[in-house]
Formats: structure tokens, C-alpha cells, sequence
């Protein structure tokens, strides 16, 4: 699984080579704390849950501000979306399985 974020004007891939079975719960959690917000309804401490989720999933790879500053913002609640579908078992858009 990978993300791709502009670092310092140049475009960065971060891989994990699996998703930690502790990342379903953290999907779990976040998942239940967001149930029917929509994105103009979220608080910025959700905002940067949502963000923590993403850094921790690549093993803190990157930081959460490297994810508020390499990532269109208009990607950041899909992005939180498909990896905490692949968290949960599931497959993103392109055809990724999540936990193996």
C-alpha cells in the first residue's frame, strides 16, 4: 500500500508492506467517532485524528503536518476514507487488498 504527498517541491511514495491488525481498531474508533458527520461538520481536533490515523498506518513515515502539506486538501477526507476501508478488510478503488 502506498501515498503519495509533495515533500519540499518534490513528490514522495511512502509504502507499508501490511496494515497492522491495531490499525482496525484505530479504523474502528475513528469510524465511530465520525458516524454521520459530513466534511464541513468536522472539528479540527477530528481533522487531525484523521490525519494521525494515515501516519500511523505508514509507521510514522512522514508527519501529520507533511500529510496537511503534500496532500490536496480536497483529498484528505477520501484519503482517510480508502485507508480505513483497507484497514478494515476491504479493497480501494484500485483493486489494493487491505489486512493480509
Amino acid at each position: 500500500m502506498d501515498i503519495k504527498l509533495l515533500v519540499n517541491g518534490e513528490r514522495k511514495t511512502y509504502t507499508v508492506p501490511f496494515v497492522k491488525a491495531r490499525m482496525l481498531r484505530r479504523a474502528l474508533e475513528l469510524a465511530e467517532r465520525l458516524q454521520g458527520r459530513d466534511d464541513n461538520s468536522i472539528t479540527l481536533d477530528e481533522l487531525d485524528m484523521m490525519a494521525d490515523f494515515v501516519v500511523e498506518l505508514f509507521n510514522g513515515q512522514f508527519t501529520r503536518d507533511d500529510l496537511y502539506e503534500g496532500l490536496p486538501a480536497n483529498e484528505l477526507v477520501p484519503t482517510v476514507a480508502k485507508y480505513m476501508q483497507l484497514a478494515v478488510g476491504g479493497k480501494d478503488p484500485n483493486g489494493v487488498k487491505g489486512r493480509s
